[in-house]
């Protein structure tokens, strides 16, 4: 979310719209990427048990976040993960997730 007066050297272009992410000319090459803050949705996910193979429902809360690294020309990523703890994460292009969500009943 840089300024063009503010914008590092590194940063080719302006931050797409949802980018919420400072961006700073000292930042770490792993570090230059765009990135909104993400949202928390609380949920309920499954858990295998091991013993008898079958899903258990847990509460959890997952952070929803769109992502792109540079160049620009990157894909942007949309990203379900575990607010807490390193579960899985669920990585889908940004086309896959707006297909995902109008797949869903009710939606679109």
């Amino acid at each position: 979310m840089a300024d063009d007066e503010d914008a590092p050297t590194w940063l080719p272009a302006p931050c797409p719209a949802w980018c919420t992410r400072a961006h700073g000319q000292h930042d770490h090459p792993e570090d230059r990427v765009h990135r909104d803050e993400g949202v928390v949705v609380p949920a309920v996910v499954g858990r295998l048990e091991p013993v008898r193979l079958r899903y258990l429902a847990e509460p959890a809360e997952l952070v929803v976040q769109r992502v792109r690294e540079l160049p620009e020309t990157a894909p942007t990523w949309v990203v379900i993960a575990e607010a807490e703890g390193a579960g899985a994460a669920l990585v889908l292009s940004d086309e896959s997730a707006r297909r995902l969500r109008s797949a869903l009943p009710g939606d679109g």
